[in-house]
Formats: structure tokens, C-alpha cells, sequence
């Protein structure tokens, strides 16, 4: 078994690249033990995957809920929703940064919101049409 593979089977799983300490533990394992220790990993990869789609769920619902109250209480579209919101939650307008960077950091915003990557260019692109 490669360490390669198990070091990033571990960092998915877990989040962090395995340590000296288990690589060690791992290598004095029989096989039947590191087959044990590989099908727990995946184990905790497919739970924190299905996390992970639960949480990104619920901050789609709660991103969208956000600026369809905004979008009411203002009378405004989402493309100005959008632009509200962002400018609410980050330290730079949209409006200030260079038109070839603002995709960019309309992917950060949405990543700090918890929307899926999947999600992005959806949202960049009412944005960036604005």
C-alpha cells in the first residue's frame, strides 16, 4: 500500500496530513490490521462527506432565505442582493476591486457563506452580469 495513498485517504478523512507517529504505528501493522485501519478512514471519509453535504445544504438555505428577505423588505433583484450582502460581510466593495479580480473574490465570499463549490458560478455569473 502506498503512503502516499493512506496520507491522503488520512487528510480527507480527517483534515490534516498523518503525523510521524502514525505513519510509524502504521508500518508495524500486519496487513490485516492497516486493511482495518483503511476501512475505518473511509469510513470517517464518506461520514464527513455526508457532513459536509448536510452543512452546505443548510447554508444554501439560509444564504438563499437571506437575500429573498432582503430581496422583499428592499424591492430589489438578487444581482443587488448579492452585492448588499457581500459588501455587508467583507472588508472590500466589489465595486473597488480591478473587474479581472472580482470573480475571484465573489468564490470567496460564497465560500465564506458555506455555499457548495458547485454552487459558485451561478451566483458569480448574476453578479458579474450586473
Amino acid at each position: 500500500m502506498s503512503y502516499n495513498l493512506i496520507s491522503d485517504l488520512y487528510k480527507d478523512a480527517i483534515g490534516v496530513r498523518p503525523d510521524a507517529a502514525f505513519f510509524h504505528a502504521f508500518i508495524a501493522q500486519n496487513e490485516a490490521d492497516k486493511a482495518t485501519q483503511w476501512n475505518h478512514l473511509c469510513d470517517m471519509l464518506t461520514q464527513r462527506e455526508a457532513d459536509d453535504r448536510s452543512a452546505e445544504s443548510e447554508a444554501k438555505l439560509v444564504f438563499n432565505n437571506r437575500l429573498a428577505g432582503m430581496m422583499a423588505d428592499y424591492s430589489i433583484n438578487l444581482a443587488t442582493a448579492l452585492l448588499w450582502d457581500m459588501d455587508g460581510s467583507c472588508a472590500t466593495q466589489l465595486t473597488s476591486i480591478a473587474p479581472e479580480h472580482r470573480a475571484q473574490e465573489i468564490e470567496h465570499y460564497l465560500w465564506t457563506q458555506g455555499i457548495a463549490f458547485d454552487q459558485f458560478k451561478f451566483y458569480v455569473d448574476v453578479m458579474i452580469a450586473s
